[in-house]
């Protein structure tokens, strides 16, 4: 028997690979859309508890793009740094703020209490900006 119209002309081996092409595809868009909560446009802000992120999750910027810039870091931000606790991290951020900023990373060694231990453990993790 022979197959007529569409059929004949591509096939049915191919029909059959059409047919489970489009099952996977329409599947995927349904699967995907099902994770869908409700109606979001772009620039709209959302907090991180919001899609549930919890802080062990977070990944912080600096951590992904590599180094620190000590001349703009939070004190939370500077105290992530080795040897950095919270009054160490004041310190420096009154330093930067009486002396507009430091020009090189060596710099950060005339802060009190930064001496050249600290600055060994963290200048691979600090830079002053581009």
């Amino acid at each position: 028997m022979r197959e007529k119209g569409f059929v004949a002309k591509i096939g049915i081996e191919r029909l059959k690979l059409l047919a489970v092409m489009a099952f996977f595809l329409l599947s995927g868009v349904f699967y995907s859309h099902s994770f869908y909560a409700g109606e979001l446009d772009i620039g709209t802000p959302i907090s991180a508890e919001e899609i549930g992120a919890k802080e062990e999750n977070t990944v912080y910027a600096e951590e992904m793009m590599g180094k620190l810039d000590i001349n703009t870091a939070t004190a939370e931000e500077l105290t992530r740094l080795s040897g950095i606790g919270k009054k160490r991290a004041a310190d420096i951020i009154t330093y930067r703020e009486a002396n507009g900023g430091f020009t090189r990373i060596e710099d950060i060694m005339n802060v009190s209490g930064i001496g050249e231990k600290t600055f060994e453990k963290i200048k691979e993790e600090i830079t002053v900006g581009e």
